[in-house]
């Protein structure tokens, strides 16, 4: 089968599987609402299901990205902006449900990183790049919680100081 398609109730195209590469495998997945591409899967890997799936606005511009490295759950997340450039990648748990890194990415450089050290599900290190070199990094060391809240000392490195602040 090259191409498979299911409709909506006002017979516009729902979902679409298609044989892109010719090996007669399904290996591109489309989805639609309303007749408007939002998704799209692909298997890169030739596994027989998607490990990369864009996320696609309005205007047919791709502005996420996920990919399941093992072929199963996605692993990491990108988000671009205009033109397709990353402006945010994101590193998940085993399960792809939580986060466990989120790089913030100018003009194609890393500028700033966000690190859940614990895997308690929010960031407790927070590393500042320039030029591709570290210049800050920021750790909450000690953490109690209080009343719901994060409270402790936060050791905060800059060019080779370190400064505690409680």
């Amino acid at each position: 089968v090259d191409l498979s398609q299911s409709f909506d109730s006002a017979e516009r195209v729902s979902a679409e599987q298609r044989d892109q590469n010719g090996d007669c495998k399904i290996d591109t997945w489309l989805y639609f609402e309303k007749g408007v591409l939002v998704r799209q899967g692909q298997d890169t890997q030739g596994r027989g299901r998607p490990d990369v799936l864009n996320h696609v606005d309005a205007k047919g511009n791709v502005i996420a990205q996920e990919v399941a490295s093992n072929g199963k759950t996605p692993d990491k997340k990108l988000f671009l902006g205009p033109g397709g450039v990353v402006v945010s990648q994101c590193l998940l748990s085993e399960d792809g449900k939580r986060l466990n890194a989120r790089a913030l990415v100018e003009k194609g450089v890393v500028t700033e990183v966000l690190i859940d050290s614990d895997g308690k599900g929010s960031a407790d290190t927070r590393q500042v790049l320039r030029g591709g070199q570290l210049v800050e990094l920021d750790a909450d060391t000690n953490v109690l919680q209080r009343e719901g809240k994060a409270v402790g000392v936060l050791e905060v490195e800059r060019d080779g100081f370190v400064a505690a602040d409680s």
